[in-house]
């Protein structure tokens, strides 16, 4: 009977965990989709752009130095929590994660 409380807490932190981690990524594709993906898409102003493209340490790179230099002012208006999230999404879902993956 005592190894049902420790348990129970495991299963209870584990529920609140996932549905948290699981809105932060949707958060992140559709941020990105609202503020990168209109110019980084095949025919658009950018090269077409996903989050498979590069590694996680190339998407940490970018972010810690380039910081768009190509377009300043292409994150004009993006606050920096949402940039935040949408970095994270990249890195989440780079080249080398677990969890690669396209924006499509």
């Amino acid at each position: 009977m005592k190894w049902m409380f420790p348990l129970s807490g495991a299963l209870l932190l584990a529920l609140l965990t996932v549905p948290a981690a699981f809105a932060a990524d949707v958060q992140g594709k559709t941020l990105f989709r609202a503020d990168c993906r209109s110019c980084h898409v095949d025919g658009g102003s950018a090269q077409d752009l996903s989050p498979a493209d590069y590694l996680k340490s190339e998407w940490r790179d970018f972010f810690a130095n380039d910081h768009h230099q190509q377009q300043p002012n292409a994150w004009k208006g993006i606050s920096a929590k949402d940039l935040a999230i949408i970095q994270q999404w990249l890195i989440d879902h780079a080249m080398d994660s677990d969890q690669a993956a396209t924006c499509g």
